[in-house]
């Protein structure tokens, strides 16, 4: 198995440096799908485009692509394959037991591959995962030939540092305050943020650092109703704001959605939680163990605290667990999802 970090794997095929076989998969689809973009820019880009060729596990066999990886053309000898959806082949399903699998003719490919072709496996559904457990699957992925390559989710507390490292990579800047804004109203979505992103650079001047003011002006994060302003209203009781917020969020729902505003809301009150446990309350000691952005951070989660003392922060994370099941139609339960929202909303402030 070749061990290669994302940005490695990525720098390699811009240069044309592919390895016989990848093998792509995890929990994170973007990345899996940045690295089927960048092989697909390469080929176009070298001209290469009748060289390409693309499967899909929804039409085609794991055979289909063996059969063009051991071809030999008259010609070009450059060929590669990109086999998209590898979690609907049979082959790799572990329940499968037929006898018919070609996963032993793709251990011989990459044991004695054809010069200079190459195939891309792509697992892009995280809830079908690849058995790792069985034997030939882990042969493969141990293979020197194999670039095996798990995608892992970025952990909550670390999407602001990735959004102010893509901005950077991108040859911008992005201050903490805005890169907090964007990861707690987008929550891990990569793909969302990248869009998001994407529209400020357009619209912004070179160079120039992006802002709180770009966030409001060029995303869907309205600058009064967003869940960081949720979080905030919730910690002052301010139970006016904090039922516009909601009413608006139920006018938007593409934008946020409930397990979104849930999973941000259970953050929060886990740090407001934390809060009450330490024994240190010094605002960068604070910062630090809350993982803020700013210290500026540090006095809502003090009035948070204030409000909320510590049996009613454990009440509110019990609610959040509740009403999180409710509204995946667990327990049969059948109010939209605004009206369980505005429920919730009341419990927590009361």
């Amino acid at each position: 198995m070749i061990v290669a970090s994302y940005k490695d794997i990525i720098k390699n095929i811009k240069k044309g440096a592919f390895a016989p076989l990848y093998v792509l998969y995890g929990d994170e689809p973007y990345y899996i799908l940045k690295i089927i973009e960048t092989a697909d820019h390469f080929i176009r880009e070298t001209n290469n485009e009748n060289n390409l060729y693309n499967f899909d596990g929804k039409k085609n066999t794991l055979n289909d692509a063996l059969l063009q990886l051991q071809e030999v053309g008259m010609f070009s000898s450059f060929r590669l394959i990109i086999f998209r959806d590898a979690h609907l082949l049979k082959d790799f399903q572990s329940a499968s037991k037929d006898r018919n699998s070609a996963l032993p003719l793709l251990l011989k490919f990459i044991q004695n591959p054809v010069l200079e072709h190459y195939m891309i496996l792509a697992f892009e559904d995280p809830e079908k995962k690849l058995d790792e457990r069985k034997n030939i699957i882990k042969e493969i992925l141990q293979h020197p030939n194999v670039v095996a390559f798990k995608s892992e989710k970025v952990k909550d507390y670390k999407l602001k540092d990735w959004i102010k490292q893509y901005v950077m990579d991108l040859g911008r800047m992005i201050d903490d305050r805005s890169a907090f804004k964007l990861a707690e109203n987008i929550g891990n979505d990569l793909m969302r943020i990248e869009k998001e992103i994407e529209k400020i650079i357009i619209n912004t001047p070179d160079k120039r650092e992006i802002t709180e003011a770009d966030i409001n002006k060029y995303t869907f994060v309205n600058r009064e109703y967003n869940i960081y302003e949720l979080q905030k209203a919730l910690a002052e009781k301010n139970i006016l704001k904090a039922q516009m917020i909601v009413k608006y969020f139920g006018e938007n729902k593409n934008d946020f959605p409930m397990e979104r505003i849930i999973a941000s809301l259970n953050t929060y009150f886990t740090k407001v939680l934390k809060y009450h446990l330490l024994d240190n309350k010094e605002d960068n000691y604070v910062k630090e163990q809350l993982e803020l952005p700013h210290p500026f951070f540090v006095k809502e989660y003090v009035t948070a605290a204030m409000n909320y003392p510590r049996p009613k922060t454990k009440q509110i994370l019990y609610l959040l667990k509740e009403y999180d099941l409710k509204s995946k139609k667990i327990n049969n339960y059948s109010l939209e999802n605004l009206q369980l929202l505005q429920e919730l909303i009341w419990k927590i402030m009361h």
